[in-house]
C-alpha cells in the first residue's frame, strides 16, 4: 500500500519557538549531461547570487500560490548532489527573506520509499534536521554545518561527512561513496511568519554528479535478475509509489503501485482530498498488457474514503490474468463494478479490464499490480516493463528521462509507455521489411477475408502470389524446395505429385507434406491442374523469376529478358 509522510511542522511548534528566542535517451546522454553538470556544479559559490548555476537542470514552480508573499512564493527549483554535498538552489518571485526558517527541505536520499530527512533552514542559527529511519520514530536535532546565503536567490550546501554524524548507522553508510543510491529528490516548501507552510514547491530529483559511467538504476533485490517483461497496463507518466520488498504489505514479496501525481508528488488536488474524484488515478482504464486468460476476478467491493485503511483484511476488487507459462498477473483495489471480463473469458492486448479505484485497504486511489508462479501456490515473482521512458522528475519534460527497451520497476521513478518505433516497412504495404518478399514494391499480404486458399503475398499485376515467399511470384516459380540451379525433372515430379489436390491443402507434392498452394503456378481454380502442369514445361530448364527487384510485375516480356 502507498504512505507518504505530510509535513510534520505540526510536531516542531513548541520546539520552534525555543530556538526563535535565540534565533536513465540513452546512457550514453544522461553520462553527458552528469559530465557537464558536474563541471558546472564545482564553480557553484554558495553567496545567494544564482547566477553560477548555469548547466544545472532546474525545474519550474507555478507562482502565484504563496498567498501573497512573493518572496515566498518558490518559482523553480534546482540541486546538484556532488560526490561530497548536497546543493540546492531555490528561486522565488521576490528575493527570498533572511528572517527565521524561511525554507525547508524535505530529502530523500536512499533505498526506502519517501523523504528520510527533513531540513529547517536558518541563516542565524542553526538548522533543524528530523530523520525518518525506517520502521523507526523519527529524531529531532539541531544541526549547524550547512552553508546558507539569502541574496537574489536562496543557496544552500549540504556536506555529506557531517550529516552522516547525526544519522543512524544504516542511513549514514548509504548517504555516499559506494553504497550511495543513484540519485537523490528534494522537495522544498516555505513557512510564513506564524510557521504555516505556504508554497509547497516541485519535487526535483537529479543523479548523483559523481564520475561516469555508474549504474542509473539501483540494483533490484535479490532474485530479481530475470523478471516477467509485460507492457504497461496504464496510460500516463506513472509514479512507483511503491515497490518490492519494501515495506508494510509489499514486505517480502515481488509487488508494485502505480499512481498519478502531481509536481509535488502529491496523489489530489486539493491535497488529502476527502473526494476520490480529486485523486488523479482514480477512473483511470486499466487494460490487458498482453493476451491472456482471466483467471479470476472480485467486482463486488465498495470504494472505500481516500487515506481510510479501511477494516483490516478488506479485499480489493480484481483481476488476476493468466498469461501462459505459469505466470498469472495481478492488478487489484479496482472501482466497485468496473470489471467488464469474466473469469475464462480471452482477453486481447489492450483490452479494458477495470478501472483504477480505491477498494480494500489502501491510503489513495492507486493500482497495485504483481505477478505470481500458479503453480508455485501463487509466489509472487518479478516484474519489468517494455518500452517505457523512465525519468525521475514529474514534468512533462525532464532532461534524465531514459527510453528503454525494458526496465525493471524500482520505486521512486517515474515510468510511461514509449511503444517500440514500428518496423521498417519502405514501400508501406503494411508488411515489415523484415517479412517482406518484395522490399522496394507494396505487395501486402492477402488477408483471409474468406479466402484462406489464397494467404500469402500479392504482387502489384495480376493477382499474382508467393506463396512459398522465396521472393518469386508463384507464375515465375517452378522450383519446388528441390536441389539444383534450374527447374528440372525432380520439379515435374513434384508437381505431378500434386494433381488434382485442393490449393488449400498441404498435402502436395512427393513427399505429401508441402502447401498446395504453392504448385498453384496459373493462379487459378480450385485444384492444381493442367494450367499448372502447362506453366512448369514452360519454365522447364529455367530459374526461378523474377525477382521482385528485378521485374517486380510480370515474368515475361521486355522488363524479363
Amino acid at each position: 500500500m502507498s504512505r507518504s509522510r505530510p509535513l510534520k511542522l505540526f510536531f516542531f511548534l513548541a520546539t520552534l519557538a525555543i530556538w526563535a528566542e535565540p534565533a536513465q535517451a540513452d546512457d550514453s546522454a544522461i553520462f553527458s549531461l552528469i559530465d557537464s553538470a558536474r563541471t558546472a556544479a564545482q564553480a557553484i559559490a554558495i553567496d545567494g547570487d544564482g547566477s553560477d548555476w548555469a548547466g544545472i537542470p532546474e525545474f519550474a514552480d507555478p507562482v502565484g500560490d504563496a498567498g501573497g508573499e512573493a518572496s515566498r512564493d518558490i518559482t523553480s527549483v534546482a540541486i546538484a548532489p556532488t560526490a561530497d554535498a548536497l546543493l540546492v538552489k531555490i528561486e522565488t518571485a521576490a528575493p527570498p527573506p533572511t528572517e527565521f526558517l524561511n525554507f525547508w527541505l524535505e530529502i530523500d536520499f536512499f533505498r526506502e520509499e519517501g523523504f528520510e530527512l527533513m531540513l529547517g533552514l536558518d541563516l542565524s542559527f542553526p538548522d533543524l534536521l528530523n530523520i525518518f529511519p525506517p520502521n523507526d520514530f523519527g529524531i529531532f536535532t539541531s544541526w549547524d554545518d550547512s552553508s546558507k546565503a539569502a541574496g537574489q536567490v536562496f543557496e544552500v550546501r549540504i556536506p555529506y561527512a557531517s550529516l552522516a554524524a547525526e544519522l543512524p548507522a544504516e542511513m549514514a553508510a548509504e548517504l555516499s561513496g559506494a553504497n550511495a543510491r543513484s540519485w537523490v529528490r528534494v522537495r522544498p516548501f516555505s513557512v510564513g511568519e506564524d510557521l504555516a507552510p505556504l508554497d509547497l514547491g516541485t519535487a526535483v530529483a537529479s543523479y548523483l554528479l559523481i564520475p561516469t559511467p555508474y549504474a542509473l538504476d539501483p540494483p533490484v533485490p535479490a532474485g530479481g535478475e530475470n523478471p516477467t517483461a509485460i507492457p504497461m497496463p496504464l496510460a500516463g507518466k506513472q509514479y512507483v509509489s511503491q515497490g518490492p520488498m519494501t515495506l508494510g504489505s509489499h514486505s517480502g514479496v515481488w509487488a508494485y503501485d502505480i499512481n498519478l501525481v502531481n509536481d509535488n508528488l502529491h496523489p489530489d488536488d486539493p491535497f488529502e482530498s476527502p473526494n476520490l474524484s480529486d485523486y488523479f488515478s482514480f477512473g483511470l482504464t486499466l487494460t490487458a498488457p498482453v493476451d491472456a486468460t482471466v483467471f479470476s476476478m472480485d467486482e463486488s467491493q465498495p470504494d472505500l474514503p481516500p487515506r481510510h485503511p479501511g477494516p483490516i483484511l478488506t479485499p480489493p476488487n480484481f483481476v488476476f490474468l493468466d498469461i501462459g507459462n505459469d505466470i498469472g498477473l495481478l492488478f487489484s483495489h479496482l472501482i466497485q463494478d468496473s470489471v467488464p471480463v469474466v473469469p475464462l473469458a480471452p482477453v486481447k492486448a489492450g483490452d479494458p479490464i477495470g478501472l483504477v479505484g480505491h477498494s480494500g485497504s489502501a491510503s489513495w486511489p492507486h493500482l497495485h499490480l504483481d505477478a505470481q508462479e500458479i503453480d508455485n501456490g501463487f509466489t509472487t515473482t518479478p516484474l519489468a516493463f517494455t518500452h517505457v521512458e523512465v525519468s525521475l522528475n514529474p514534468g512533462a519534460v525532464d532532461p534524465w528521462a531514459r527510453a528503454l527497451d525494458e526496465w525493471s520497476i524500482r520505486d521512486g521513478f517515474f515510468v510511461e509507455p514509449n511503444p517500440a518505433p514500428p518496423a521498417p516497412d519502405t514501400d508501406s504495404d503494411g508488411v515489415p521489411d523484415a517479412e517482406d518478399n518484395c522490399v522496394l514494391v507494396a505487395n501486402p499480404k492477402l488477408g483471409t477475408g474468406g479466402t484462406p486458399a489464397r494467404e500469402g503475398f500479392q504482387t502489384t499485376t495480376g493477382g499474382q502470389l508467393d506463396d512459398d515467399a522465396d521472393g518469386f511470384g508463384n507464375a515465375c516459380d517452378a522450383k519446388f524446395g528441390t536441389p539444383g540451379q534450374f527447374v528440372g525433372g525432380v520439379d515435374i515430379g513434384e508437381l505431378l505429385a500434386s494433381f488434382n489436390k485442393d490449393r488449400s491443402g498441404a498435402n502436395c507434392g512427393g513427399s505429401g507434406n508441402k502447401p498446395c498452394a504453392a504448385f498453384d503456378l496459373d493462379n487459378s481454380g480450385q485444384f492444381i491442374g493442367g494450367g499448372d502442369i502447362t506453366r512448369t514445361f514452360q519454365l522447364f530448364n529455367k530459374e526461378p523469376g523474377p525477382t521482385c527487384e528485378a521485374c517486380p510485375l510480370e515474368c515475361e516480356g521486355p522488363a524479363c529478358d
